[in-house]
C-alpha cells in the first residue's frame, strides 16, 4: 500500500511542521508521521467504499422514481446494473477493507451534497452509459466498469475538493490511493475479493521502518548536514532560498549517506521531484544542482556507499 515516494512526501510534511515550530520534539514528530501515515489508510479504506456509496445514492433515486403518482415505464423497471455491480459489492464488504477496529469514518464522503453530483455526472460519462448496456451478473464486465471508475474519479474536481476540505494531507494522497484501488480491481477474482489479503501488504516493517529511520536521521543529524550543505550554496543567494528546498536538501543527503540499499540516483530523482511538487517553479534546477555537486564530493571522499540494484545509470522505478 506505500512506496517510498509516498513515504518521503509524509516525512517532508512533517519536517516542515517541526521546523515550522520550536523543532525541539522528536517524540512528537515521530507520532505525528505515524498519524498521517494512518490517514492515508483511513483514506484508502474511504475510497474503497465510495462506489457502494454511489450505488446507495442510485437506489435513492431509483426509489424516487418509482413513488411518483405517474411513473414512466423506465422509472418503474429500472436499469439495476449499477446498484447490483458484484465488484463493488466485494469492495464494500471485505473486512481488509476497512479500518482495524471495525469503524466506518467516512462521514466526509457520505453526503449528498457530493455524491449527488458526481453521481450526475457519472451518469452522462460514456463508459457508464456502455456498462449499462452489458448483459447482468459478468464479473469481468463489473471490474472492468469499477476499474474504470477509479480512474473517473481521479480526474473529478468535486472529490478533489471534498478529499483536501477533510484533511490537508489528503492532496496529495487521493491520486495514490484511487490508483491503488484501479490495480486492486484490474486484477482482482471473485476469491480475492473475498481475501483478508485483497490489498498489497502494507509492508510496515520495511517502508514504515524507511520513513521512521529518515525522519528521525534528518532531524539528529540537521546540525552537521546544515554544514555540509552550505559548502555547496557559494553559488547562489542564501537568503532567497525557501525553507522547502533546504528541508529537500537536507533529507535527500540524509538519505543518500543512511540508506546504502537505495542507489543515489533513485534518490537525487525523488528530491528533484518533491522539489517540484513542493516547492518553487526555480527549486527542482536549483535541489538537482546541489545534490547534484554534494554527490559528486561524496564519491570523491568515499563516503557513499551503495549496495543496491541500479548502481550504473539507466531508468529507475520510482522507489
Amino acid at each position: 500500500m506505500l512506496n517510498r515516494r509516498l513515504l518521503r512526501i509524509k516525512v517532508l510534511q512533517v519536517l516542515y511542521g517541526y521546523y515550522s515550530g520550536n523543532g525541539d520534539d522528536l517524540a512528537r514528530a515521530e507520532a505525528d508521521l505515524s498519524r498521517i501515515v494512518e490517514l492515508y489508510y483511513r483514506l484508502v479504506f474511504d475510497m474503497a467504499r465510495l462506489p457502494w456509496l454511489l450505488t446507495r445514492e442510485m437506489e435513492r433515486r431509483l426509489a424516487y422514481g418509482m413513488q411518483k403518482i405517474r411513473p414512466t415505464e423506465e422509472e418503474l423497471h429500472p436499469n439495476r446494473r449499477f446498484v447490483e455491480n458484484q465488484v463493488i459489492a466485494a469492495l464494500a464488504e471485505n473486512p481488509a477493507l476497512k479500518p482495524k477496529d471495525g469503524t466506518v469514518s467516512d462521514d466526509w464522503c457520505n453526503r449528498e451534497e457530493l455524491l449527488a453530483p458526481l453521481l450526475t455526472l457519472l451518469g452522462g460519462a460514456d463508459f457508464y452509459k456502455q456498462y449499462m448496456r452489458t448483459p447482468a451478473g459478468d464479473w469481468a464486465n463489473d471490474r472492468a466498469f469499477v476499474a474504470q471508475l477509479y480512474d473517473w474519479l481521479d480526474d473529478q474536481d468535486e472529490l478533489h475538493e471534498a478529499a483536501a476540505e477533510e484533511s490537508g494531507y489528503w492532496v496529495t494522497d487521493l491520486d495514490t490511493a484511487l490508483e491503488l484501488l484501479y490495480e486492486v480491481v484490474e486484477r482482482l477474482s471473485p476469491e480475492r475479493a473475498q481475501s483478508p489479503r485483497i490489498l498489497p501488504p502494507r509492508m510496515e516493517e520495511e517502508f514504515s521502518g524507511f520513513a521512521c529511520s529518515l525522519l528521525r536521521s534528518t532531524i539528529l543529524q540537521h546540525s552537521e548536514h546544515g554544514v555540509y550543505i552550505q559548502g555547496f550554496l557559494h553559488n547562489w543567494d542564501t537568503e532567497r532560498i525557501a525553507a522547502m528546498d533546504m528541508l529537500i536538501l537536507h533529507m535527500g543527503l540524509t538519505e543518500m549517506l543512511n540508506f546504502s540499499e537505495i542507489p543515489w540516483r533513485v534518490s537525487m530523482n525523488e528530491y528533484i521531484e518533491l522539489a517540484r511538487l513542493f516547492s518553487t517553479p526555480q527549486s527542482p534546477s536549483f535541489v538537482n544542482g546541489v545534490l547534484n555537486g554534494m554527490v559528486q564530493r561524496l564519491i570523491e571522499e568515499g563516503k557513499l556507499v551503495k549496495t543496491g540494484r541500479g548502481l550504473l545509470g539507466g531508468k529507475q522505478k520510482v522507489e
